[in-house]
């Protein structure tokens, strides 16, 4: 089976439901965990842009968070389980990948949210983009928590369709 699993943790309720599998995986195969949390630098900030210790505030506080979640995701962990935490300054993905390149790693377990096209293209996805690009296998575990219904508006108008109109806003007009 696997030896030695890696984790994305962020804190999400994904992320989380990922841990769980993880961690049954880790249990039932003799295993190690290895939890890692990726705390990018924040964007915008250039070397002698801003003030220093707002920015240095802000890392600060980021880094905090990011110890804070793997303190909780260790707690729920097994005291059996032999468990190694790590913390990047990566992005998240560019953080797996380059722990996984170490050869130390034959399984990453990351979670994943149901977002909207747009918004995945927007923002992209950790897991599409660990599948595409791994070179161990990925275990995506989804969020099985129901999502709310999103409402959507539909303008509807009385107009009718001309003949100077373009062929798809007669159909709407129509």
């Amino acid at each position: 089976m696997f030896r030695n699993i890696l984790v994305g943790v962020d804190g999400s309720p994904a992320s989380d439901r990922a841990l769980e599998r993880a961690v049954e995986l880790a249990r039932d195969g003799h295993a190690r965990l290895t939890l890692l949390t990726a705390v990018p630098k924040p964007p915008g900030f250039a070397a002698g842009m801003g003030d220093a210790s707002a920015v240095a505030a802000l890392v600060e506080g980021l880094d905090r968070e990011a110890l804070a979640r793997l303190a909780e995701a260790v707690a729920a962990i097994p005291d059996e389980l032999p468990v190694t935490t790590l913390v990047s300054r990566r992005p998240v993905c560019r953080a797996l990948l380059e722990r996984v390149s170490t050869g130390c790693h034959d399984l990453v377990v990351v979670g994943t949210r149901d977002h909207g096209r747009l918004r995945r293209w927007l923002s992209g996805s950790v897991s599409r983009a660990m599948i595409r690009r791994c070179e161990v296998p990925v275990l995506v575990v989804h969020d099985d928590r129901p999502q709310p219904t999103r409402r959507s508006v539909v303008r509807l108008t009385r107009r009718r369709p001309s003949s100077s109109m373009p062929a798809h806003e007669r159909i709407r007009a129509a």
